[in-house]
């Protein structure tokens, strides 16, 4: 969930601004394990799960078997608290937003590398995304300070360009052999080999986040009453495909596979409006089903089978997980742990649950 979205659910919950539709959860869902570690970002990858703690927790990485719950090891260096990414290369990358460190670790805890990018964009105050180019071999990063920088995946720089100051909400894509990346009122695709510019699109208006589907440019817009999704053809950003508004959008989400793009919008005052999850044609913009959420929807994430919606009660109880079977949308279940930040799913649809805790809800329960 990008910036916007983050202060939007902050503004709400310091308000007390909530509506539900059925009961509030009375006690934890059952679980298989639990551990007691505060984490800010969970990964999974090959049977076991990846975990950034920040302080005053300690600063670790951390790896733990997700069958077992058992901690394997624990890595502690530096101050994590920028972003994770697994490679398929069983190599772990960890940036330092402020301090400007890239760390390389192998999948048995031990520091390959730790890279000091200060001395290479010097102007920089933190870094801000991450991502890796699967296809050309790639770790993409970007800067505070308009910088994208491209390394190979054992951290040697490839190349660096520098472009406009990039918000800190930025989002870094790459797909149709491009990569994109977005500013506060920019759109920017690029050549992954070299860096140079394929496309420059400047728009009008404050954007909230960029998805890039088979076929379309996605953009999202405006402000929390007037949020507006507007689609460009991919090849030729100048062309608008479609445009949709969605008064009180809180996420989006691209199921790339099916090219579904799923958006969550929270009840009003209007006493006609509900907490909705919709699904859209990511190429015409066409609803293909929609169902009611029993509470207001936060922040989405998308697993092989299913769309784990985090929402929050009406006594703004968060720690609150509704599951939908994207096959089948009719077909739901309902979790709570109290203190959870965010939820992810394995690849045998099983949940686990961060934040004050970690854990995996039994199967079945949720």
């Amino acid at each position: 969930m990008n910036f916007f979205l983050k202060g939007l659910s902050f503004f709400l919950i310091v308000l007390n601004v909530s509506f539900a539709d059925s009961s509030e959860p009375k006690e934890d869902s059952p679980i298989d394990w639990q551990i007691t570690h505060p984490l800010h970002q969970l990964h999974y990858a090959s049977h076991y799960l990846y975990g950034l703690s920040t302080a005053p927790f300690g600063n670790a990485l951390y790896a733990i078997d997700a069958e077992k719950g058992k901690i394997e090891w624990k890595f502690q260096a530096g101050d994590f608290d920028g972003e994770l990414v697994v490679g398929s290369n069983h190599i772990l990358y960890a940036i330092d937003h402020h301090f400007l460190y890239l760390n390389l670790i192998n999948l048995q805890g031990q520091l390959l590398k730790r890279i000091y990018l200060g001395d290479i964009i010097k102007l920089a105050t933190h870094l801000n995304s991450m991502i890796i180019d699967h296809f050309h071999q790639l770790l993409l990063v970007t800067t505070s300070n308009g910088d994208v920088l491209a390394f190979n995946l054992s951290g040697e720089l490839k190349w660096i360009k520098r472009h406009e100051a990039i918000d800190a909400a930025t989002h870094l894509i790459v797909t149709h052999n491009q990569l994109w990346f977005q500013t506060k009122h920019t759109i920017y695709s690029l050549q992954p080999e070299n860096g140079q510019v394929i496309t420059r699109r400047a728009y009008g208006e404050d954007l909230q986040n960029m998805l890039v589907s088979r076929k379309n440019l996605i953009l999202v817009s405006g402000t929390a009453k007037k949020t507006k999704i507007h689609a460009y053809d991919v090849q030729a950003p100048t062309k608008i495909m479609w445009m949709v508004n969605y008064p009180y959008l809180t996420d989006v989400a691209l199921d790339h596979t099916q090219n579904i793009l799923y958006v969550t919008v929270q009840k009003t005052e209007d006493p006609l409006s509900q907490n909705k999850l919709y699904a859209l044609d990511a190429t015409s913009s066409k609803i293909l089903w929609q169902t009611s959420l029993t509470h207001q929807p936060l922040k989405m994430t998308l697993s092989n089978n299913h769309i784990l919606i985090h929402i929050i009660t009406e006594r703004n109880l968060s720690g609150y997980l509704q599951v939908v079977q994207k096959n089948n949308h009719d077909k739901q279940m309902r979790c709570y742990k109290n203190g959870s930040l965010g939820f992810i799913a394995d690849d045998k649809n099983q949940f686990y649950f961060y934040g004050s805790t970690l854990g995996r809800f039994k199967q079945g329960s949720c």
